[in-house]
C-alpha cells in the first residue's frame, strides 16, 4: 500500500474543509455575525490541536445550524434552541447524525459563552446511544473478548 506523499486520499479533508469555508464565506442565508462566531470557534479548534476531521464535522454541522436559524447565536434562548434542534430533528436525520447536531452545538456554546460548563440553552441536548448499547468497534471487540474468555473459562474448567 502507498504511503508515501503521492498517496491520495480519497476523503481529503483539506480540500472539503477549503469548500466549507468557501461556501460559509458566500452563503446569503447566514448572517455576518454567525459566520464569524462559527469562523472564530473553528479556529479556535484549530489551536486546541483538533483533528482536521472533527473540525469539518462541527464546520458542517454548524453551517445548517447558521442557515436554520436566522437569529444571531448570541442571543439564542433555550426555547430558541429548542425550536432550532426540533427543524433539526424534523428533517429526517438517522439518529446519530441528529446527535452529531447536538454534539456541534454544545460544544460550540461552551466556547462562545467561555466556560467549561454546558450552557442552559444547550444542556437539555441529551446525546446517547439508543437502547444503552453502543455501536462502536471498540464496544464490539470488548464484547468478543468477553466472550472468548468464558469459552476459554468454560474449556479449561471441562478438563478437571
Amino acid at each position: 500500500m502507498n504511503r508515501g506523499p503521492d498517496r491520495i486520499d480519497i476523503h481529503n479533508p483539506m480540500h472539503r474543509f477549503e469548500l466549507a469555508l468557501r461556501n460559509l464565506e458566500q452563503d446569503p442565508q447566514i448572517s455576518p455575525e454567525n459566520r464569524m462566531l462559527i469562523q472564530r470557534f473553528i479556529a479556535f479548534c484549530r489551536a486546541a490541536n483538533l483533528s482536521v476531521e472533527r473540525q469539518l464535522i462541527y464546520f458542517l454541522k454548524l453551517t445548517v445550524l447558521a442557515r436554520l436559524y436566522r437569529a444571531t447565536f448570541k442571543h439564542a434562548t433555550r426555547d430558541s434552541i429548542v425550536s432550532l434542534m426540533d427543524r433539526v430533528k424534523k428533517r429526517g436525520l438517522a439518529e446519530r447524525t441528529y446527535q452529531m447536531y447536538c454534539i456541534a452545538l454544545k460544544r460550540f456554546y461552551k466556547w462562545l459563552r467561555g466556560t467549561d460548563e454546558y450552557q442552559p440553552e444547550v444542556k437539555w441536548l441529551k446525546v446517547s446511544v439508543r437502547n444503552g448499547k453502543s455501536n462502536s468497534c471498540a464496544s464490539t471487540w470488548l464484547q468478543l473478548l468477553r466472550a472468548v474468555k468464558r469459552s476459554k473459562k468454560r474449556w479449561l474448567n471441562k478438563g478437571r
